[in-house]
């Protein structure tokens, strides 16, 4: 540690000059009856809208989860006719155009 010194100061973020002048008035008691019901109000149809969103994301985090499951459970069969290859349907290639000729 650099320039510690052996004593500890304290009080080093005081000011000076400064003079109390802290009041003990609550600011939540200033406004009207009126204004307060108002708030309150606001306040209990904020929770409500919360618990019905927190509702619908429980809802929306059900389906998301069944889909998902749903999605692990289906499965693409694979069709035992289409065999072939590319290779072989390169071979065919000449005889199929041949085929879809036209005569005139």
């Amino acid at each position: 540690m650099q320039g510690g010194g052996k004593t500890v100061r304290r009080g080093g973020m005081k000011f000076t000059n400064f003079t109390s002048a802290a009041t003990t008035t609550n600011p939540l008691l200033d406004g009207s009856k009126e204004e307060c019901a108002k708030l309150e109000a606001h306040a209990r149809k904020s929770l409500h809208d919360l618990k019905q969103y927190r509702v619908q994301r429980r809802g929306f985090a059900g389906e998301v989860r069944d889909l998902k499951n749903r999605e692990k459970a289906l499965s693409i069969p694979k069709l035992a006719s289409c065999d072939t290859t590319r290779v072989e349907l390169t071979k065919r290639l000449h005889d199929l155009r041949a085929n879809c000729l036209l005569d005139q």
